[in-house]
């Protein structure tokens, strides 16, 4: 009979220790970025963002008949960076950035994304992946000299 509640104790423990692990294994890893700030000019900072193609394959940007892609359009529904202040950055689509090497991107870039910060402050920056899906990726940083030139940033899912 002891062995029994031993054996009981034993697999209760197996099945919780396996339910945490896949509970933990299903949780949302957020959006990797790659992103450089570079060095100041007049009280700003510019802020460069690496659109990778995992970034655009669930909701690309729209193309007309041309064929032309409308990046600016996608840019503004699924990129927003705003100051703590509540000032917004516009941000704008590019082919090349001069704070991030092509060959440093990781794979072919779909282009680049371009902002200008005010030095010292503090900016919150969300990707909205979908925007039927209603999920919000965020990351928070502080524009400061120096502190980051070129890094790749999780973004991380914002629960409400």
């Amino acid at each position: 009979m002891k062995g029994l509640v031993i054996l009981g104790v034993i697999g209760f423990l197996g099945i919780m220790c396996t339910w945490w692990l896949m509970s933990e294994m299903n949780k949302d890893p957020g959006v990797p970025v790659l992103l450089a700030i570079g060095n100041p000019h007049d009280g700003k900072i510019d802020v460069h963002v690496c659109v990778q193609l995992g970034l655009t394959t669930v909701e690309p940007p729209r193309v007309d008949l041309q064929g032309v892609k409308h990046w600016d359009e996608w840019v503004e529904k699924h990129f927003i960076l705003h100051s703590d202040g509540g000032d917004n950055v516009t941000l704008r689509f590019t082919a090349g950035s001069s704070l991030i090497p092509d060959h440093k991107a990781g794979g072919v870039p779909e282009g680049y994304l371009i902002g200008t910060l005010k030095q010292s402050e503090s900016y919150t920056f969300d990707h909205i992946p979908s925007l039927q899906s209603g999920k919000k990726y965020r990351y928070k940083f502080k524009a400061v000299e120096g502190e980051k030139k070129m890094s790749r940033e999780t973004f991380a899912l914002v629960t409400k």
